[in-house]
């Protein structure tokens, strides 16, 4: 095992102790499928039965969802890395294209700042294709290779600006304060009509 892959484990495994406590509170039952090979690769790194709160649990209430969780330890460029492939070289595909998970946690463990998003409605909106340039939107984007760490796999991906898809109503930020768990179950994380977020 590289030290890349050793330091991308640190971090996610950080970030899912930040995050688990808020997801066990939301969640009637949460699963996590670490030796469950396809599961986690195909439908996420955890799979939850969500409760049935009024409002922001919209249509999914009592529902099983599937959700993956990304994580950077800074958000350095203000950017989304999409991942397109997990090793270029050998064409291999990356998790926008391998992962059917409903709904992608983007974390940056640093700020503590939650991004989550319905992951049809990201691949829908990264992969539509403008009738004018016959281009999918995503690829006007920069396709860069993954450099804050040295690995063997050549991963590559697009660098999708926070600022363009925050104000997509797909993705909500939840702020560290805003998980606070002694205030969770008093505050309405997404007090809106919207019915795609579930958490």
């Amino acid at each position: 095992m590289d030290d890349a892959f050793k330091d991308a484990r640190k971090i996610e495994e950080f970030a899912r102790e930040e995050l688990l406590p808020w997801l066990n509170v939301r969640c009637y039952r949460l699963e996590i499928p670490d030796r469950k090979i396809f599961i986690q690769k195909h439908w996420g790194d955890f799979i939850a039965k969500v409760k049935k709160y009024p409002r922001s649990f919209g249509n999914y209430a009592g529902a099983v969802i599937g959700l993956e969780l990304k994580a950077e330890l800074e958000d350095r460029y203000g950017n989304f890395f999409l991942e397109m492939f997990s090793n270029k070289r050998l064409f291999l595909p990356g998790w926008m294209l391998t992962c059917f998970a409903d709904f992608l946690l983007y974390y940056f463990c640093e700020t503590g700042d939650l991004y989550l998003m319905n992951f049809k409605k990201l691949k829908e909106w990264a992969f539509y294709v403008d009738q004018g340039s016959h281009s999918m939107r995503i690829t006007k984007y920069d396709f860069k290779e993954q450099d804050k760490r040295q690995q063997r796999n050549d991963t590559w991906g697009y660098c999708v600006p926070k600022r363009d898809l925050t104000r997509e109503s797909f993705v909500k930020l939840i702020t560290r304060e805003n998980r606070n768990i002694e205030d969770i179950e008093f505050i309405d994380v997404f007090d809106s009509d919207d019915d795609n977020f579930p958490l």
